[in-house]
């Protein structure tokens, strides 16, 4: 929810005072997660998975029905579309078909080595290349199914004694 302060009062922003903050923000000034990505489209989003995931996650979705606001303008509120419509890098991450299409090394790589040093050979490896969502969804299974040992005192290792439950709040997609 974004709230305004016109002169002594203080009250939520509609549509008109948002479209006027987002065009005093400066581009320049925008972290890297809120510029635009130069080559990326719409098209490059899972609208879908915007909706009904990433949407009702970030805003009540009492103030999403309330306030009706076109897809394009929920976008660039989240951050993850500029007010022009280009998407940002965040939304490339969060929300992109392929993020790493258009942000170089946009992806999880997972190894798991039979012995204790790098130069033991590779038990499993896997390239995790979808948005955030996806990943987080992928990551745990992954992760469960690998996790054998855990480290003890000066990096040797010992089969683990208890179970280690994993929280996420990621929905699967």
């Amino acid at each position: 929810m974004i709230w305004v302060r016109p002169g002594p009062t203080t009250r939520r922003a509609g549509r008109e005072d948002e479209r006027v903050l987002s065009e005093r923000r400066r581009a320049k000034d925008a972290p890297f997660d809120a510029q635009a990505v130069a080559r990326a489209t719409r098209d490059d989003l899972d609208l879908d998975l915007f909706q009904r995931s990433y949407l009702p996650s970030m805003v009540d979705p009492g103030v999403i029905e309330e306030n009706g606001r076109p897809l394009d303008v929920q976008l660039s509120s989240c951050h993850l579309a500029t007010p022009e419509g280009v998407p940002t890098a965040l939304g490339l991450l969060a929300i992109g078909i392929d993020p790493s299409s258009g942000i170089p090394g946009a992806y999880v790589q997972f190894v798991r080595y039979e012995g204790a040093d790098l130069g033991a050979p590779i038990a499993d490896e896997q390239e995790l290349r979808q948005n955030l969502i996806g990943t987080a969804a992928r990551l745990e299974p992954l992760l469960r199914s690998n996790l054998r040992t855990r480290l003890v005192g000066r990096g040797s290792a010992r089969p683990r004694t208890r179970t280690t439950r994993w929280k996420h709040s990621a929905r699967s997609v």
